[in-house]
């Protein structure tokens, strides 16, 4: 955020028409969330995120299941510097957390606004929010922010994995740890190939093959299609 959100009224569900609401992202689905951005009149800004406007049987099952689940992964992140922190629940199909000052990562053309020390933070980041039995689950470029003090910063929680048994975690949450760290060590290689170490490059070396697909499947089919890939498609034709 801007500032102190101690600051500042909170938004909670007994206030929100206090609040200017400038849609971020409208739901695509009748099982996803609205992403909203509150205004209040003092300048503090928040995001919402709420499934109240998806058809009723879709409110009554998946959206307070997917609600739950992301508020469940917000509180055991409490007091973690680098994600958003949760400021309110909205009932069972909404929450509130706090906005945060940050860019989305420059273009390789631009590295010089980043340094090796950036993701050297972003592996601290990431080990600590899966020392607290978290993991991402998405980590692409769009999800990884530079914040205006230059710290990274990590959003939307969505498809997030969590486990309550850190000590002992299960198969999916350890392979999921382990695509995170995939992750932004491939970013790291983009911007900084000279800055993995050994053990950096061992892991790029080692991407499961299920990953190497499922990439394969989003770009060569399924980035076609959308309207960003027709675009590019009549813009190379031309």
């Amino acid at each position: 955020m801007n500032a102190n959100h101690h600051d500042h009224i909170l938004p909670g569900p007994e206030n929100l028409d206090q609040f200017e609401h400038v849609y971020l992202k409208q739901a695509r689905s009748w099982a996803s969330p609205d992403v909203v951005e509150l205004r209040a009149a003092d300048g503090a800004r928040f995001v919402m995120k709420d499934w109240s406007r998806r058809p009723l049987i879709f409110r009554l099952t998946w959206c307070r299941i997917a609600a739950g689940r992301e508020i469940g992964v917000y509180e055991k992140l409490r007091g973690m510097q680098g994600v958003p922190q949760l400021i309110s629940r909205l009932g069972k199909l909404g929450f509130v957390m706090e906005w945060l000052d940050a860019r989305p990562l420059p273009s390789r053309k631009m590295k010089d606004l980043l340094s090796p020390e950036f993701f050297d933070h972003l592996d601290e980041v990431v080990d600590e929010m899966h020392n607290r039995g978290v993991a991402h689950g998405d980590l692409r470029r769009r999800n990884i922010l530079r914040g205006l003090d230059g710290q990274p910063k990590l959003i939307d929680f969505e498809t997030a994995v969590s486990t309550a048994h850190i000590h002992q975690p299960g198969k999916i949450f350890r392979e999921a740890c382990k695509i995170d760290k995939i992750t932004v060590t491939k970013i790291r290689a983009r911007y900084f190939p000279e800055s993995l170490s050994e053990a950096k490059q061992a892991l790029l070396d080692d991407v499961p093959w299920h990953l190497s697909w499922g990439r394969f499947m989003r770009r060569e089919l399924y980035a076609p299609l959308t309207r960003k890939g027709r675009r590019r498609r009549m813009k190379s034709k031309s």
